[in-house]
């Protein structure tokens, strides 16, 4: 027991010197594979396929939409934002979407009674599903029909919109709102959302935040500064960086 012990811990150290800071999507995700050294391997199977993208192992993204809606609430509201700025790429876009595809295809496995709403958001938001229950089909085609807007990130926004899709919702329903972008603004901009969405937490509560990374030169400081408005001693485990690369697009 003790030599498993050992190995675990060894892994363990190994993937955070290989991949950075660990949070408690790594360790749940270390649980789902079976152990450190099996996530390892998963990680560095993903690095190879996509180098030189960064991208987080299979388990880590089960893990990352189980999170979204634990099985213990009732009920929940799920409000996708995607950034359709200039900065995203159709790439960075289409992974955004399948994201989102795969996230609401678990959460149509659970037994809690879970709306979801997709809002795109650049300069200004677009609806472009309104909060409803999980009808695979329909949603299947809203994602498959969307098209960028370009322009700004206006994240700030997104998040204002979000709230007003929320606040008819039933108090103790679960809001979740889940941030795709690449993060590119500047920390006036970032600002604004962190208050924004401190402001939807203090008047709604019962709000939960997450965010994830697409793209070139994602800035993961201020998309953290922007979830920490809810909880900030757990915003490290509330991001992910689902298909990075560490460079500017310009």
């Amino acid at each position: 027991m003790r030599t498993l012990q050992n190995a675990d811990a060894y892994w363990r150290g190994e993937f955070a010197e290989r991949w950075g800071g660990l949070t408690e999507l790594q360790g749940e995700a270390a649980k789902l594979a079976g152990s450190w050294k099996n996530l390892y391997a998963s990680r560095a199977g993903t690095d190879r396929t996509h180098a030189p993208w960064q991208k987080p192992s299979p388990f880590e993204v089960q893990v990352a939409v189980r999170r979204l809606v634990p099985e213990t609430e009732p009920e929940a509201c799920v409000v996708f934002l995607i950034d359709g700025s200039g900065s995203v790429t159709e790439d960075d876009f289409s992974c955004m979407t399948s994201f989102v595809t795969q996230a609401i295809e678990h959460l149509d496995t659970q037994e809690t009674a879970t709306q979801v709403a997709v809002v795109q958001f650049s300069n200004d938001c677009r609806l472009e599903l309104a909060p409803s229950p999980i009808v695979l089909d329909q949603i299947t085609n809203v994602l498959e029909g969307m098209y960028r807007m370009n322009g700004g990130t206006n994240i700030s926004l997104a998040v204002q919109r979000a709230g007003q899709l929320l606040k008819p919702m039933a108090p103790r329903m679960r809001r979740v709102l889940v941030l795709l972008t690449d993060g590119r603004i500047d920390s006036h901009q970032a600002r604004e959302a962190h208050d924004m969405a401190q402001r939807l937490a203090d008047e709604q509560g019962h709000v939960c935040l997450y965010a994830f990374g697409v793209g070139r030169g994602v800035d993961r400081a201020e998309l953290l500064r922007i979830i920490s408005a809810r909880d900030a001693s757990s915003a490290d485990s509330r991001y992910l960086g689902l298909c990075t690369l560490d460079e500017s697009p310009w």
